[in-house]
This record gives structure tokens, C-alpha cells and sequence, in this order.
């Protein structure tokens, strides 16, 4: 199972999405989630929770990566726009041996872009996105809001979605994320995100 660091391996809020954090999550031989933005026309993309802090350029950190090739790296697109900067960074990595990556939380019209341009992502599944429960070859975002709405599938339908899921620990929306442990360690799980790394045995 893959271990996704929140932003990075940081303990303080302000370090997170920064390239240090990032990098020591990589050198813990953990996956990672970032968030991106552009903020203009120059073919940079920015690593950061909100536009105004976002201050790690993303060639760096694709730089560090592929350093660490065991390990993946999830990007939640945070505004539109980047898919043309993403596959000019990407795009000479295909003939390399590294870990996945794929992009995730673009808008609708925009995964259309994705999806036309051959460009990794998940799709994301919560208790109010439920369309793509069906479609059993299709990387999954497992996110849980307001509850751990899961829970209650069937246990062929959970062991199918789980082995394709990147869990996304209730933890994240402030909540225990006691039952979710208990069950990854029970079904096969393709990944979790979270950012107490050290709670989840690998």
C-alpha cells in the first residue's frame, strides 16, 4: 500500500507543499499529494494550499522525484489552465522508471482536456460523487466529507473500490480515523492519504 504525505512530511503548517517537506517525505520513501496553481502565463506551476502562499515551483519538486522512484506523486489541480505546463514537465519522464503520477480534482470540462490528452488521473468518489463506482479500471480519489460512507458497501464492492482507491483519511475533514485504519489493514488498498504518517503501518 502506498503511504501519500499530505503536502509533503512537515509538522508545522507553514511548511507544507514546501520543497523540504516534500523532499523528506520522498527520502521516507512515501508518496506525495501537492496542490498547484499558475499564477500567470510563464510556464511555471506553483506548489501551494492557496495561490497567495504557493511558492515551491513544481520543477523543483518533479526534479527531487525522480530521484525516489518507488514513489508516486498526486497532483490536485487547484484552477484550470495547467494542463499544457503539466504535459511539457511530464511528458519527457514517460521513457523513465518511475513511480505513478496523475492529477486530480480538475473541473468537469477540464478532465475532459485530460482524459483527451492521455494524461494520468484519479477520479474522485465521496458520498456526494458517486458516479464512477462502476467503472472498475479507473483510479479512484476515496474522499469521505461527513462520514466514513463506505463503510456500509457490500464487502465484494468495498474489496473492488479499495484496491483502486487512494483513501483519503478522515482525519483531513477532522475526524477519527480509527474505523478507516482498521479497514485498510483488512482489504488490500492501492493507497492513503493523510497527514500522520506515522499512525498507519506499512
Amino acid at each position: 500500500m502506498k503511504i501519500f504525505a499530505h503536502r509533503g512530511l512537515w509538522t508545522f503548517e507553514e511548511d507544507q507543499n514546501s520543497l523540504s517537506a516534500i523532499h523528506l517525505a520522498f527520502q521516507n520513501s512515501l508518496s506525495v499529494e501537492i496542490d498547484l496553481w499558475k499564477k500567470d502565463d510563464s510556464g511555471n506551476i506553483w506548489v501551494g494550499h492557496d495561490i497567495s502562499n504557493a511558492k515551491t515551483n513544481l520543477a523543483d519538486v518533479i526534479k527531487c522525484w525522480t530521484e525516489f522512484p518507488n514513489c508516486d506523486l498526486a497532483l490536485n489541480i487547484k484552477c484550470d489552465g495547467l494542463l499544457g505546463y503539466l504535459c511539457a514537465h511530464f511528458e519527457p519522464l514517460k521513457a523513465l522508471e518511475i513511480g505513478k503520477y496523475f492529477a486530480f480534482d480538475m473541473s468537469m470540462p477540464e478532465r475532459y482536456q485530460y482524459l483527451k490528452n492521455s494524461f494520468p488521473i484519479a477520479y474522485r468518489v465521496s458520498e456526494f460523487e458517486t458516479e464512477e463506482l462502476q467503472s472498475m479500471d479507473k483510479l479512484i480519489w476515496l474522499d469521505s466529507f461527513e462520514s466514513d460512507w463506505y463503510l456500509s458497501l457490500e464487502p465484494q464492492e468495498l474489496s473492488s473500490l479499495l484496491s483502486r482507491s487512494i483513501v483519503v483519511s478522515p482525519e483531513l475533514h477532522n475526524r477519527s480515523p480509527e474505523a478507516v485504519y482498521s479497514l485498510i489493514r483488512r482489504y488490500t488498498t492501492y493507497g492513503i492519504c493523510l497527514d500522520s504518517v506515522e499512525k498507519v503501518s506499512r
